[in-house]
């Protein structure tokens, strides 16, 4: 099951004793079978072994079991959906969890419940995790379980994000349209940001792009990406009197 190795020094071979400690070599050598024993019976289960990167003298021996994986606390997914205001913004969720706790004198599990406080920067993306180490279930001979929280995010009415830019869409009045001007946007903060649309006239479709009033950028705070408008015109239901104007006043 192991390979010995023999070190050669000032022409001799040196011997099995003077390489391995006796009482280290079977005690690795009775791990090693009892894993390999499990990985044929449940096939969860496995060993390894390698040599070191020092000496011929060196050796290593490392056994991985399911008691190893037992070692290590699971990791417990929770979607947490978060509004695009909240994104935008930043925010603090309190949430009240409730988990399952081994008690050792009763030799039951018993619920404990805890209110966590969630603290969202602004800019986070969907898919952003929270990890709370310890705080999910506990059950005998295994850590506590992590929480993780994972973003997603609510759809808006009036915005859609694409990276860190926001996307929204405004009509305007045919007569607007034709003449040219400014559009007041909304933020999604509650300021109004005015969007100039030039002379006129303003084709449908056309798209109007205002730099730095788009998502706040995480990871460079202080800067934002862009807010791009795009535009639909409303025809209006005109009568004939008023077609037949339309149609005198247009080349």
């Amino acid at each position: 099951m192991f390979s010995r190795k023999r070190s050669m020094g000032n022409g001799g071979a040196g011997s099995f004793e003077d390489m391995f400690d006796q009482a280290k070599f079977a005690r690795y050598q009775q791990q090693a079978e009892q894993a390999q024993y499990q990985a044929a019976h449940s096939g969860t289960g496995g060993y390894a072994f390698g040599g070191g990167a020092g000496d011929d003298d060196d050796f290593e021996a490392s056994v991985m079991s399911d008691s190893f994986l037992d070692r290590q606390p699971r990791k417990r997914s929770i979607n947490l959906a978060v509004s695009l205001e909240d994104l935008y913004k930043g925010t603090t969720k309190k949430l009240k969890v409730t988990r399952n706790v081994f008690n050792e004198q009763t030799g039951k599990s018993e619920p404990e419940s805890k209110v966590l406080e969630v603290q969202i920067k602004p800019g986070w993306k969907a898919g952003t995790k929270i990890t709370f180490a310890g705080m999910g279930d506990k059950e005998p001979g295994r850590p506590a379980d992590d929480l993780v929280f994972v973003i997603s995010e609510k759809p808006h009415s009036s915005y859609t994000r694409e990276g860190n830019d926001l996307h929204t869409t405004v009509t305007l009045p045919l007569k607007t349209a034709l003449a040219g001007g400014t559009v007041e946007v909304k933020a999604l903060d509650g300021h109004s940001i005015s969007v100039p649309l030039g002379s006129g006239p303003v084709q449908p479709g056309s798209k109007y792009t205002v730099r730095g009033e788009g998502m706040p950028i995480s990871k460079q705070p202080g800067q934002k990406g862009d807010l791009v408008v795009n535009i639909k015109v409303m025809i209006p239901n005109l009568s004939q009197q008023q077609r037949d104007r339309l149609n005198d006043m247009l080349p």
